[in-house]
C-alpha cells in the first residue's frame, strides 16, 4: 500500500530526509512518530504532492506520486494538524470551497457535501458558522 525508498530531501543545506526507506501493506496500521524535525511532515508533504521529492521512490497502492499525483490524492485522506477551515464560513459553504479546489462541478460539490455531512450525522449544521462549532465538530 504504501511503498519508499532511499527517499531525499533537501531544502537549502538543510537534509530534511536523508535515504528513508519503509513498507507498510494493505490492511496493516502505522503510526509515523518521531522528534522535531525527523522528517515526518515532509513524508507526508511527498505523499500527498504537497511537496517534491528530490530523489528516491515513493508510492501510495502502486502508484508512483512524482508521476501520478492526482491519482495518489484520490486514494489519501489527510487530516491537517491545524484546521484548515474558515470559521466565518457556514460548514456548507466551508465543503463547498473545498470541492472547488478539488475542481468539482457544482452538481458534484452539493452530492459530496450531503455524503460527508450525512455521514458525520451533521445535517443540522450545515448552515451553522464554523467558528460556532466545538474542537470536536471541527
Amino acid at each position: 500500500m504504501l511503498r519508499i525508498e532511499n527517499l531525499k530531501k533537501s531544502f537549502g543545506q538543510s537534509k530534511a530526509l536523508c535515504g528513508l526507506g519503509l513498507e507498510v501493506g494493505r490492511g496493516e496500521l502505522f503510526a509515523f512518530l518521531g522528534p522535531n524535525g525527523a522528517g515526518k511532515t515532509t513524508t507526508i508533504r511527498i505523499l500527498n504532492g504537497l511537496s517534491k521529492l528530490d530523489s528516491g521512490l515513493a508510492q501510495v497502492d502502486g502508484l508512483d506520486v512524482t508521476k501520478k499525483p492526482l491519482e495518489v490524492k484520490r486514494l489519501c485522506g489527510l487530516v491537517a494538524q491545524h484546521t484548515n477551515l474558515d470559521g466565518e464560513l457556514t460548514v456548507w459553504e466551508n465543503l463547498d470551497l473545498h470541492g472547488r479546489l478539488y475542481g468539482l462541478s457544482a452538481a458534484q460539490r452539493r452530492q459530496k457535501a450531503k455524503e460527508h455531512l450525512d455521514y458525520v450525522e451533521m445535517t443540522d449544521r450545515a448552515q451553522s458558522l464554523v467558528k460556532t462549532l466545538s474542537g470536536g465538530l471541527k
